[in-house]
């Protein structure tokens, strides 16, 4: 007996169903409609998909929980930068008041002098603050630069 005489066609292997009638109906509508050329082959075809959309459906899912718990943790991240954020606004805040309240303005005649002296001032702030940043100084000064100079 050949392969293709008992059920076996390249490799396949026979596996008998029973239907109900108004299903086998349906089947070999929805076969004609979709195009197949036997319900057998549309049965195939549908069972190939269920097994391989299983497999697929799982790693959906696992793929689904870790951004799940990804999103998570990055929101824990974010509340906790944000209230960093608010702590340092609230002593920058204070410490511009302090400032602002304690030294006087220069006089008229004195004003370009002074400015200078700040600006000098400034740039050594900077450049503590840089280095104070995770050995990351000049890259971070050139960084703190553009921010403060836009």
């Amino acid at each position: 007996m050949s392969s293709s005489q008992n059920g076996i066609k390249n490799g396949a292997q026979r596996f008998n169903l029973r239907l109900k009638p108004e299903l086998k109906v349906r089947l070999g509508e929805m076969a004609t409609k979709e195009g197949y050329a036997s319900v057998s082959a549309y049965v195939r075809q549908l069972l190939a998909r269920q097994v391989d959309g299983e497999a697929t459906n799982r790693q959906i899912g696992d793929m689904e929980q870790k951004t799940v718990a990804t999103i998570n943790r990055l929101s824990r991240d974010v509340g906790q930068l944000r209230l960093q954020l608010l702590a340092t606004y609230s002593l920058v805040d204070s410490l511009a008041k302090v400032v602002l309240t304690c030294l006087p303005e220069p006089s008229p005649q004195m004003v370009e002098q002074a400015t200078a002296a700040a600006k000098r001032r400034y740039d050594r702030l900077l450049l503590s603050v840089a280095q104070t940043m995770k050995g990351q100084g000049p890259a971070m000064l050139r960084e703190l630069e553009k921010n403060v100079r836009t």
